[in-house]
């Protein structure tokens, strides 16, 4: 699939670091030699024309080893991994009480498949 333009709105995104740890982002990103910020959420969807993504022709011609760098510092916040262990372990503990087992579950990224 292709790359594209799909700005923040109050409909389809959450202030970043609600979701991944920034600080670990921003460093992966200046340990390529790069400036790096991040720009407030409300910032971004105030911003006026053009809204054309500067960095998406990079992204596309960049670097796969350091694309690759960004996406595994992308690592979940604080608040988000409590969330995720919390209901891990709500799922193990309901397993547990059970007959099923852990083949007998759904993948929640590829509902229909393996």
């Amino acid at each position: 699939g292709g790359l594209r333009n799909v700005f923040a709105n109050e409909d389809n995104s959450l202030p970043l670091g609600s979701i991944l740890d920034v600080e670990g982002l921003i460093d992966a990103v200046q340990k390529w030699g790069a400036d790096a910020c991040l720009v407030p959420r409300e910032r971004v969807m105030m911003a006026e024309e053009p809204r054309e993504c500067s960095w998406l022709r990079a992204l596309a011609e960049g670097s796969d080893e350091i694309e690759m760098s960004v996406l595994d510092a992308m690592t979940p916040s604080r608040s988000l991994s409590a969330v995720v262990d919390s209901t891990f372990a709500a799922l193990k503990n309901a397993l547990k009480r059970s007959n099923l087992d852990l083949s007998g579950g759904t993948c929640l990224h590829h509902r229909n498949g393996p």
